[in-house]
């Protein structure tokens, strides 16, 4: 695979000089091989919701001294914090400790001997990345995300949130398990309206606003819903008819989570969903994002 064909590995750094991550982290990053994409955050509290929201972080670079909140100072406290956090909460994260204080290193190890300490200089960041792609080939993410890499490949190309990606991940990684069931439903339907919104953004012309959202219906007695979407799309030529494997796929998705993830059931099915349903709508989702980027790509 050429560089630049290979997805960026994306690595959170936490640090308050903005100019030290323009100028000196960001210039080697992308010399890598693959790129290095920074995810930049000033403080500890807006690093914590980034790793709790986007499941394509590979890894994190904290700086020894930070600010712990936003309208914080620098606290000497920041780095014990930040390894307590990522120990509880993500203990199989790689993270590295990047200093350009002298003589840090050695004090570092004496307290935190088990971690990775790097200085702010040219070779030692080169070394530092090259560390992190090496991790970042072997966690979850990344295998996932080559499995699947022509679906993962919209999301590196900006076509859908992170919301959307984290969704299929997580969603693909617990398919199997009883009971993330009901989760996963409620994320398949989702990621399905997610498609229909990207079609909108990519092609207005595509799917009318009314199907998206009910405000902008011009007759409520002939009210459009977002289960009329793909019988529309059929109707207007963007799906090749009601036989065809999309339209299959649209339908399977918006009965079975419409019934058993969207709206409260008000009796107990004789044959509730089971983890082999999940996987069924998971490789649905899986074609409808195809048939996105197949729609995209010709463009």
């Amino acid at each position: 695979m050429s560089r630049d064909k290979a997805r960026p590995t994306t690595i959170l750094v936490i640090d308050d000089r903005t100019d030290f991550v323009k100028e000196s982290l960001e210039p080697v990053g992308r010399d890598t091989t693959p790129k290095i994409k920074l995810e930049h955050r000033t403080n500890l509290a807006e690093g914590r919701k980034v790793l709790e929201e986007n499941k394509s972080i590979a890894g994190v670079i904290l700086d020894v001294k930070c600010r712990l909140s936003p309208n914080d100072i620098d606290d000497p406290s920041f780095i014990g914090e930040a390894l307590d956090f990522m120990k509880s909460d993500f203990p199989d994260m790689p993270r590295i400790i990047l200093t350009g204080e002298p003589g840090v290193p050695v004090q570092l190890k004496t307290f935190h001997k088990d971690e990775m300490v790097f200085e702010k200089r040219e070779d030692d960041i080169e070394k530092m990345f090259d560390h992190l792609i090496k991790c970042a080939a072997d966690n979850d993410y990344s295998k996932v995300a080559r499995k699947y890499k022509d679906i993962f490949d919209l999301f590196d190309n900006g076509y859908f949130d992170e919301t959307t990606r984290n969704d299929l991940y997580m969603t693909i990684k617990t398919m199997h398990h009883k009971e993330r069931i009901g989760d996963n439903l409620r994320r398949i339907r989702l990621m399905e309206e997610a498609i229909f919104h990207a079609l909108y953004k990519f092609d207005k012309t595509i799917i009318p606003l009314e199907y998206l959202d009910r405000k902008y219906n011009a007759d409520p007695k002939n009210e459009k819903k977002r289960s009329d979407i793909v019988n529309y799309l059929c109707e207007n030529g963007q799906i090749e008819g009601k036989d065809s494997i999309v339209f299959k796929a649209g339908e399977l998705i918006q009965r079975i989570t419409s019934h058993n993830a969207n709206h409260k059931q008000l009796d107990t099915p004789k044959f509730p969903p089971t983890i082999y349903t999940v996987q069924m709508c998971v490789f649905a989702a899986l074609d409808l994002f195809l048939w996105f980027k197949g729609i995209v790509e010709k463009r």
